[in-house]
């Protein structure tokens, strides 16, 4: 079990997310700073180290969910594509259907 678990982390960390997507997100972040309370995602996001987890619930606390917004971006964007999209399932599933909206690159709404 651990070798597998040392052997995802591995391939975790070879995979890049795409251009578009990581343009997407950084064009968009602003649009829904504001609009997130991260924690309550973070359980949904497997993707994430337990080191980035500990550092957004830390950004939260002391700096507010906007800075915890932002970092939690910044760790996202140096995961894959596949961390994306679970990232968006993961604020449907927390309520914030709009916020995945603007993730969608169809969206022109903005």
């Amino acid at each position: 079990m651990k070798q597998s678990v040392d052997q995802l982390r591995i391939l975790q960390k070879l995979a890049v997310m795409k251009p578009e997507t990581k343009a997407l997100l950084d064009k968009r972040v602003r649009h829904f700073l504001n609009d997130l309370i991260p924690v309550e995602i973070l359980p949904f996001l497997s993707y994430l180290t337990e080191e980035d987890k500990q550092q957004i619930k830390c950004d939260e606390t002391n700096y507010g969910p906007s800075r915890a917004t932002q970092t939690l971006v910044n760790r996202l964007v140096k995961k894959d594509d596949m961390a994306f999209d679970e990232f968006v399932r993961a604020l449907r599933k927390t309520g914030c259907d709009h916020v995945a909206m603007l993730l969608d690159p169809q969206y022109t709404g903005i």
